[in-house]
């Protein structure tokens, strides 16, 4: 995520405006966090690829890269599919109109077709395609950034971990609700820099 930036060039939280201290340097990256609310952004933004794609956008995805595809494409993409579907299905009812924003692979969309009228919005075309060809669920190409501006009509949108890869998260949530039916539900989830685990491992806490 990125932040304000000043006219020196020093970075300031998207959330209180405070300014950022630095937690983690890695890879040429630099990771800051607000003294105030304990928001995490990096510094340098989203990665760019070669093409000038973002990494999530270029031909050869992030989520294809260095390994990533065991952990995007094993078995425990569909055990982790149910769960999510299951804490959906408590909130909203059967035949539902829900959209999942960053479906990457579309194994939630496998999932949630089975009860509601599920489709899918993901900004990387090599994934889209892969979830079209492999699992035959209905998405397409595009960004959070480019939804609103038409009548409210999904009965929920789920977002699981993608606020964190966003540049802009407060349009991202803005273009949510504006897409959202009245009384209408958003599902979300990001990682927890406070969770135990992270506490634990510190440092070499993978997220």
């Amino acid at each position: 995520m990125n932040s304000d930036t000043d006219s020196t060039g020093r970075q300031y939280c998207i959330l209180c405006q405070q300014q950022g201290r630095i937690w983690l340097q890695i890879g040429g990256r630099t990771m800051l966090r607000c003294p105030g609310c304990d928001f995490l952004w990096v510094k340098e933004g989203v990665s760019i690829a070669e093409d000038g794609k973002s990494i999530y956008e270029s031909d050869t995805p992030i989520f294809l890269a260095e390994g990533n595809e065991a952990y995007y494409l094993d078995d425990t993409s569909a055990w982790s599919s149910q769960q999510k579907l299951d804490w959906v299905s408590g909130h909203i009812c059967r035949g539902a109109e829900l959209l999942d924003v960053g479906a990457c692979f579309g194994h939630f969309l496998l999932a949630a077709k089975e009860k509601f009228h599920a489709t899918g919005l993901e900004v990387s075309p090599v994934a889209a395609k892969w979830a079209t060809e492999n699992l035959g669920v209905s998405i397409r190409v595009g960004c959070v950034h480019e939804l609103g501006g038409v009548s409210a009509q999904y009965d929920a949108i789920t977002f699981w971990d993608v606020i964190e890869h966003l540049t802009d998260p407060l349009d991202a949530i803005d273009r949510i609700r504006e897409s959202l039916s009245h009384n209408g539900f958003l599902f979300l989830s990001t990682p927890d820099a406070a969770s135990f685990v992270a506490t634990v491992l510190g440092r070499r806490w993978h997220y």
